[in-house]
């Protein structure tokens, strides 16, 4: 009885750690009183404190929550997955995946000219790097943007360049969560859920915690239901994506994939399917079979290339991916 009880409370305990986690962190955005829009230099700069200051704290979860005797197994550093052992086959393969899945996306924007990849997203997808509409979504399809308000006197107004937002979404975000919603929850949740279960677990609190742009899109204009209706969108996106950088995470024992991931998907965005049906012949063609042959070519590789031997994963849950 006792037995089974120690594995239940490690569950509870877990679980309630990641959820401190995730709201936590969200909770950090708001703790700012601002005027302005998410996308204003000023507000940017303020979040990336919060994100900054969850980053650094959130280990200290590891620490109160792992059983010593994992502890004892691997260090913090080792279980947020930086580790020395396969850092550069960490660095190269996962990535090289990740550009095969987008292959598609990947030889449109050849076809357009990489040099134009970010301004070209940023007017057509209304992607968060855009200045014209401040309250634009990241990685949401054109039609999903074009009804969303623009606050025109506040961008005008402002003075600094971009890359307070390409630091955001390229650079600052992407570390942060994957910190947070990787490298801390799946070894918590990897205690007492298999590797395939914390997977699909993890990313829905990574899913859940973008629902707080709801709120902000009602206060920005935007009608409930759209604005409910963005939000899930971006749930399902987010979870999708989540699992599949805790995939990465999982099966390599390496931070760099996830982060790597994540900041090439922020990049790519998702695919405008209007835009591709769109193209002249026979460029709508081949960009539709590259679509084809790189996702399938991704679903082939993904495991081998993945193998934990791979990347001399040697962290607590390993021997549970054989």
């Amino acid at each position: 009885m006792d037995g089974d009880a120690l594995p239940c409370a490690n569950c509870i305990s877990s679980v309630l750690a990641c959820l401190i986690l995730a709201t936590t962190f969200v909770g950090s955005l708001y703790v700012w009183k601002s005027p302005h829009s998410r996308n204003h230099p000023s507000v940017i700069k303020q979040r990336f404190l919060s994100g900054f200051f969850m980053t650094f704290i959130s280990p200290v979860f590891l620490w109160l929550f792992l059983p010593k005797e994992i502890l004892q197994k691997n260090s913090i550093p080792e279980l947020l997955g930086f580790r020395l052992p396969g850092l550069i086959q960490a660095l190269v393969i996962p990535l090289l995946l990740t550009v095969i899945l987008f292959l598609g996306q990947v030889a449109d924007a050849a076809f357009r000219g990489f040099k134009n990849i970010f301004s070209e997203k940023s007017s057509k997808t209304g992607n968060d790097q855009s200045w014209d509409g401040c309250e634009t979504d990241p990685n949401l399809p054109n039609f999903t943007n074009a009804s969303l308000p623009s606050d025109s006197d506040e961008c005008r107004d402002f003075s600094e360049p971009q890359i307070w937002i390409w630091l955001r979404n390229y650079i600052v975000a992407p570390l942060s969560e994957e910190v947070i919603f990787r490298a801390c929850m799946l070894p918590l949740l990897l205690t007492c859920f298999k590797p395939m279960a914390a997977v699909f677990i993890c990313p829905l609190f990574f899913g859940t915690a973008h629902f707080n742009r709801l709120a902000e899109r009602v206060l920005a204009g935007v009608d409930f239901k759209h604005a409910f209706l963005f939000s899930f969108f971006q749930f399902i996106y987010t979870t999708i994506f989540g699992a599949y950088s805790a995939y990465l995470f999982v099966r390599t024992g390496h931070f760099v994939p996830s982060f790597l991931a994540h900041v090439f998907c922020n990049i790519m965005g998702l695919a405008d399917i209007m835009e591709i049906v769109s193209l002249p012949e026979p460029r709508r063609s081949i960009t539709a079979a590259i679509f084809v042959i790189g996702f399938i070519s991704w679903c082939y590789l993904l495991s081998p290339l993945t193998s934990p031997a791979l990347y001399s994963n040697n962290l607590f849950w390993a021997d549970s991916l054989s």
